[in-house]
């Protein structure tokens, strides 16, 4: 029994939680749309329907976070990653009369920016031909 158990288990421990979070530099407001179960297909391949979100956030969007919760994960084994739901949140952009309202961010509450997508390292390949 605990041999065929122990690929089940080793496949949810590999399996970590996945988060990414897109952030665009427009104040946040505490409006937010939240879909815990977004439905997507095959390990993600096939993605869930957009949001859309230009009726509920008329300033913009802030901030959209896709991750995995527990259950998504459990799904998505059990599935076997045919059905691979996912969590997606959308975060609305503060109007211009909320922007004003909300409190200064102190310097030791900002962010600190992260690595620069938009550069790559200077690297040099040295090209190896081979015949």
């Amino acid at each position: 029994m605990f041999k065929r158990m122990l690929p089940l288990f080793l496949i949810v421990l590999i399996g970590g939680c996945y988060h990414a979070q897109i952030s665009t530099g427009a104040p946040a407001s505490p409006e937010a749309i939240d879909e815990p179960w977004a439905h997507s297909f095959l390990a993600g391949l096939v993605p869930p329907s957009p949001v859309d979100a230009s009726a509920q956030c008329a300033s913009g969007v802030s901030r959209v976070e896709t991750r995995l919760s527990f259950l998504n994960m459990v799904a998505n084994v059990v599935t076997f990653s045919i059905y691979s739901p996912m969590h997606l949140t959308v975060v609305c952009a503060a109007s211009q009369d909320q922007a004003d309202r909300m409190p200064a961010l102190e310097a030791e509450d900002e962010r600190k920016p992260g690595p620069r997508l938009d550069r790559v390292p200077d690297v040099e390949i040295d090209p190896v031909i081979q015949d």
